[in-house]
């Protein structure tokens, strides 16, 4: 991460991202469970795969020269090449708090909806079952966006005072 730590990491909230180049902002890139993504070691730069990350906060990707080759990486591990300002390793640290709680929340999810097809590639959940996510999932993910948003509020309030305003 030494040569990228001034990069901000992927929203939660992001959109538009497929086809983007993203710079790779950790040593080893994993999933949302910590599992090493499935990319060449000491790769910098991916291609996005997927417009917005899953409900797992993982994003599928490749390397810029084997689109073949797609990994799972969550989304706070990547920041889209253009993209220079300074990160503050708080912000990070959530990320990955909260996708991890959601990974664990889908699992549960899955456990409790036996209907759902989450192991095969490209399936899709119907509305009834996204609908029983959206309302399985709310209560954390308005915590989530609460904690995200008092973070930003911190952070910017120390800029302020550090900047003298």
């Amino acid at each position: 991460m030494s040569e990228n730590q001034g990069l901000t990491p992927l929203r939660y909230d992001q959109t538009g991202l497929r086809g983007r180049l993203a710079w790779v902002l950790v040593e080893e890139p994993t999933d949302e469970i910590d599992w090493p993504a499935d990319l060449p070691a000491g790769i910098d730069t991916v291609v996005i795969v997927d417009d917005e990350q899953n409900p797992h906060h993982t994003l599928r990707v490749h390397p810029p020269d084997d689109p073949m080759r797609i990994a799972l990486v969550v989304f706070d591990q990547l920041a889209l090449c253009e993209d220079w300002r300074q990160v503050d390793p708080r912000r990070i640290e959530l990320n990955r708090r909260h996708s991890r709680e959601m990974g664990l929340l889908f699992d549960r999810f899955l456990d409790a909806h036996p209907d759902v097809e989450s192991e095969v590639v490209g399936a899709q959940m119907t509305a009834a079952q996204e609908a029983a996510w959206t309302a399985y999932s709310a209560e954390p993910l308005a915590r989530h966006q609460a904690e995200r948003s008092a973070l930003a509020a911190e952070i910017e309030a120390e800029q302020r005072q550090h900047d003298g305003r």
